[in-house]
């Protein structure tokens, strides 16, 4: 798992990807697991390893899905360089002999994408039972009469003006799955083994089911609608893993998380678990897998945050806080950037004595909770201790912490332009933080 402090910070997205590109050539994983609507990660997907429709040719197209606000906070740069560094991965696995499963892969595990979800189903179905395709858009036919309007639909479920679909929704995904074989023996047209696009519909419709029951509770249970969203997270990465176990004859699959550090950071460690009664991903994951997972979150005390249409320069962290702490760490030691993994320090430049300085003053910094900052995709400024903050206990939230003390905003693709595909020497590989 692999937080980021605030979304659309170029340097936690890098980073991050370095990580990710090492962990895919050194240590054998294969997927990655991202913060991001399944239908809309399914695009990458299908292009990085080659099955793509026609008319998606380069990383740009790729990221074509997504089309919600932040736009920037996948249509970026850095995500067309991964993308574009994923395709060339696989390409060479490809030509050296070794199978579609052997490919990296890039996955959605969010539940907001309810209506492209529902095409996608019946997209798929339309190929192997058109029968069952009509019946599905039947049973989906509610949400068409409130359009885009999903807060309309569970307003009305709600409130009994309409019947909820909850129980039609669950008759798709059941008959998907109870169909497996039957179309598992169809000769699709696509490229790509026809398990993928099996495990696709599957995905997808479970995305339906939990997003309209998502909808009705954000209304007026928050907490309940943020636990359904991370249990949602952590049941499609489940099902990804048996996915690519299963289609590798048994080999276990390893993942990599891409998301917030509120949702990887073990929530049982902050405020957000022990005063709100929220879970979250990176305590399912740690119940579930224990040692077999690792959690690395990040922080850093002064962003240059980007939010179309301006960039916000984000206010210096609070003494008291985790930022705060680590803020002064560089100072004093003249260390921009460095890596805590709990309980030691480690850098590649860092003296022994000056490793003693730090893991006193950590030791005696870290023993009780302190304020930890969290930024969506929306800062307020104007009321940032309420709006960002909340109180944990970082050595026990997360694994390891990256702080990189000042950071940059990401360069959105929809402002820049740039950048191009298929020209090797002019696309970098991403580069390790800098102590």
């Amino acid at each position: 798992m692999i937080g980021e402090a605030s979304h659309g910070t170029s340097d936690f997205y890098r980073e991050r990807i370095y990580l990710t590109q090492r962990l895919v050539t050194e240590k054998g994983f294969t997927a990655v697991c991202a913060e991001a609507d399944y239908p809309d990660s399914m695009i990458i997907n299908r292009y990085i390893k080659n099955i793509a429709p026609q008319d998606v040719k380069t990383p740009t197209d790729a990221l074509k899905g997504f089309k919600r606000f932040p736009l920037w906070m996948w249509r970026n740069a850095e995500m067309l360089q991964y993308i574009d560094w994923c395709r060339r991965y696989n390409d060479r696995l490809e030509a050296g002999g070794k199978g579609y499963y052997d490919k990296v892969s890039f996955y959605g595990l969010d539940l907001y994408s309810l209506h492209m979800s529902c095409e996608a189903v019946i997209e798929y179905l339309k190929k192997v039972d058109p029968k069952a395709a009509q019946k599905a858009r039947e049973r989906y036919g509610v949400f068409e009469r409130f359009g885009k309007d999903t807060m309309s639909y569970a307003f009305a479920a709600r409130y009994g003006l309409v019947e909820s679909a909850e129980k039609e929704v669950v008759a798709v995904l059941t008959d998907l799955c109870r169909k497996r074989g039957e179309y598992l023996l169809e000769q699709l047209k696509d490229t790509g083994p026809n398990e993928e696009y099996q495990f696709a519909a599957e995905s997808n419709s479970l995305v339906v089911k939990d997003a309209e029951e998502y909808y009705r509770l954000m209304l007026f249970e928050d907490v309940k609608s943020w636990n359904l969203r991370d249990s949602h997270m952590v049941r499609t990465l489940n099902q990804i893993l048996d996915h690519l176990t299963k289609c590798c004859n048994g080999r276990p699959a390893k993942a990599v998380i891409w998301a917030h550090n509120s949702h990887l950071g073990d929530a049982r460690n902050t405020d957000m678990g022990t005063s709100r009664g929220e879970l979250n991903v990176g305590q399912l994951i740690r119940e579930q897998f224990g040692d077999s997972s690792f959690n690395v979150g990040f922080t850093t005390y002064t962003v240059i945050k980007n939010t179309p249409p301006e960039i916000m320069k984000i206010v210096p962290g609070r003494k008291d806080s985790y930022e705060g702490v680590f803020h002064k760490i560089s100072e004093d030691l003249k260390l921009r950037n460095f890596l805590i993994i709990f309980n030691k320090i480690s850098s590649s430049n860092l003296e022994e004595s000056k490793k003693e300085i730090v893991s006193k003053y950590l030791t005696e910094k870290l023993s009780k909770p302190l304020f930890e900052r969290a930024i969506g995709v929306i800062y307020k400024p104007k009321t940032e201790r309420w709006s960002h903050y909340f109180t944990a206990n970082l050595s026990k939230q997360f694994d390891a912490v990256i702080h990189l003390d000042v950071t940059r905003a990401i360069i959105p693709m929809d402002k820049f332009q740039a950048f191009k595909s298929g020209e090797d020497e002019n696309i970098p590989d991403m580069y390790p933080f800098a102590v």
